[in-house]
């Protein structure tokens, strides 16, 4: 499977890279940013790359999206940008937000065809489509 991971640059950034890694580490690859993103190169051509290269073989691409405060902030940042590019490739998206929290969770699980899961730091949550907290 090829994924695009897509995240703000804040706070949750080491679990994006956490869930990169642990995403590769079933055997899956992923498009992050900072193995493509360079000071003075045209980002936005990158990314526009990084999401034909996902999509480039049928039945095997997602669009993960890691919603935080940051990622979701302004309606012509990077990360919905990325989300509308993806929704016009018919990519398949899994949102996934990520929220403090004092209760531990031991893992997130992402819906969708084809499950995958990530451990989340002790402060961190998941929260499914129906309001459940069991990920």
């Amino acid at each position: 499977m090829r994924i695009f991971l897509s995240y703000g640059h804040d706070e949750y950034a080491s679990l994006a890279l956490r869930i990169k890694r642990d995403v590769e580490a079933l055997g899956h690859e992923v498009w992050f940013d900072l193995g493509y993103l360079k000071v003075g190169s045209d980002w936005e051509q990158y990314i526009a790359d990084g999401l034909d290269w996902v999509a480039a073989v049928p039945g095997t691409a997602r669009f993960l999206l890691l919603m935080t405060p940051h990622s979701v902030r302004r309606p012509n940042g990077y990360c919905l940008n990325e989300l509308a590019r993806a929704f016009g490739r018919n990519l398949p998206i899994i949102p996934v937000m990520c929220l403090p929290s004092s209760r531990r969770s031991p893992s997130a699980a992402y819906s969708g065809s084809t499950c995958l899961t990530a451990s989340l730091p002790s402060n961190m949550k998941c929260s499914t489509r129906s309001g459940s907290n069991n990920c």
